[in-house]
């Protein structure tokens, strides 16, 4: 499974928002929780792939960037 795909099922369950910015997947959220939840999650799923990855956090999104 993709990262794209990873985002886009979560966003149909409506975790959160999701828009692309060049460089990076900013994912918008309207609870502190799920925030927290979240970003946990995607770095556990991450992690376990292989895949190297920075998430910074704002107040109310996590600025996702995957390294190929």
């Amino acid at each position: 499974m993709s990262v794209d795909q990873l985002l886009a099922r979560l966003e149909a369950c409506n975790f959160f928002r999701t828009s692309l910015s060049p460089e990076c997947y900013v994912l918008v959220f309207g609870s502190p929780e799920i925030k927290c939840f979240m970003r946990t999650f995607i770095e556990e799923i991450l992690r376990e792939t292989g895949r190297r990855f920075e998430i910074k956090e704002d107040l109310t999104k996590l600025r996702l960037k995957v390294s190929p």
